[in-house]
């Protein structure tokens, strides 16, 4: 669970820190650890689902780094690049990126040792664009909880409205927990699906290139659901 893991970290952190203090060095942490402790410390928060999200996937990212301070701007500057090529919104990359930043300020912040680091300025596209609270987002799904008997639903209308409910209620799961564009999920087919490791194989038809995305808990539980009713090649399918 993540407060054993943190006991865990919080216990080594002492025990180096302390090797630190008696004989004078700097003791490293690998790629993995800095990024899930971060992560864990971030669990709480409102924003957690995202670090923890940002953090797996840098973890992929730096899959043949060893430790943290092998992370350099240049490190960075390449991860950038890699996810405005595979069609990522700068906003969506500003947000990735200061994960990473995040990652090397706590490791350096609990006596690990990291490289003074610059993130890339990004420039955003003016107007105004947020995303969705943990309160706004818990307010819409609840709007769209297939389970619900609105008063309006009649006993003829109701297996339909539930189906129509049901469908909405994925798609949104998946436009959250994706970061994808309604047009790229709508149309998303069951060969692009890797139920094993966990991934979807996505074309940006915008940029012309594939990404590969990883599955959250609740994206995995939508299609293995829909799996079991599937009746073509794609996800979501035109009943009209």
């Amino acid at each position: 669970t993540d407060k054993k893991l943190a006991i865990k970290l919080e216990t080594q952190w002492r025990s180096e820190l302390i090797q630190q203090q008696q004989f004078g060095f700097t003791p490293t942490l690998s790629v993995i650890e800095a990024f899930q402790s971060y992560a864990t410390s971030k669990h709480n928060l409102a924003c957690g689902y995202y670090v923890r999200l940002w953090s797996d996937r840098a973890i992929e990212f730096w899959s043949k780094k060893d430790y943290i301070h092998e992370i350099s701007s240049l490190e960075i500057e390449r991860f950038h690049s890699y996810l405005a090529s595979s069609g990522y919104k700068p906003q969506t990359i500003v947000h990735a990126l200061n994960q990473v930043g995040g990652a090397i300020k706590y490791a350096k912040k609990m006596g690990y040792k990291v490289q003074e680091v610059e993130l890339p300025s990004i420039k955003l596209p003016r107007g105004r664009l947020r995303y969705l609270s943990v309160e706004e987002e818990q307010r819409l799904l609840q709007v769209l909880e297939p389970t619900a008997s609105p008063k309006w639903m009649s006993e003829f209308t109701a297996p339909e409205v539930k189906r129509e409910m049901q469908d909405l209620y994925d798609i949104v799961i998946l436009l959250i927990d994706t970061g994808a564009r309604h047009t790229e999920i709508s149309s998303m087919r069951w060969d692009a699906i890797n139920m094993e490791d966990g991934t979807i194989r996505l074309w940006r038809s915008k940029v012309q290139n594939e990404s590969i995305l990883y599955m959250s808990h609740r994206v995995r539980e939508v299609l293995i659901r829909r799996q079991q009713i599937a009746s073509g090649p794609f996800i979501f399918t035109n009943r009209s």
